[in-house]
């Protein structure tokens, strides 16, 4: 879903929705044996134990959109078997039913969060010299782009 260790510049990108699918299984088993059928619950359990392993890497290599779209796919599935409605039935009105927001959101955030700690940290910092340097490179490259163009 990201470019990460699972999907390198898009390579291998079912990886972590594939592992995800199979977490998700065994959830939805464990949550029938145990008899757990609240779904506020289930919603708590999915951001436990699935959600993780679809956002791994994010916050760092940042959002890859095919892997996006299959997690985004994968939750949705799983909101409306819980809901117990058809696929037919509105990406928004689901979310909306749970009071949840698309994936999307939280990988965002993720980012985000990150970007804000990296900036705070201390300047002799290697991982804040990584970012500033990348920064740096970009600008430089995009400066190069503009005058080709």
């Amino acid at each position: 879903m990201f470019a990460c260790s699972y999907c390198l510049h898009g390579f291998g990108t079912d990886a972590p929705v594939a592992t995800a699918k199979k977490a998700l299984l065994a959830m939805r088993r464990w949550c029938a044996l145990l008899g757990i059928r609240d779904p506020a619950l289930q919603c708590k359990l999915f951001e436990t134990l699935i959600l993780p392993i679809l956002s791994y890497g994010c916050k760092v290599w940042g959002v890859y959109t095919k892997c996006a779209a299959a997690a985004e796919a994968l939750h949705q599935d799983f909101l409306r078997r819980l809901l117990g409605v058809r696929k037919s039935t509105a990406n928004h009105m689901v979310l909306a039913e749970l009071n949840r927001f698309p994936l999307q959101v939280h990988f965002w955030q993720q980012i985000v969060r990150h970007h804000h700690r990296t900036i705070a940290l201390d300047n002799a910092r290697f991982v804040k010299l990584a970012m500033v340097m990348a920064l740096l490179w970009l600008r430089q490259q995009s400066k190069t782009v503009g005058s080709i163009i």
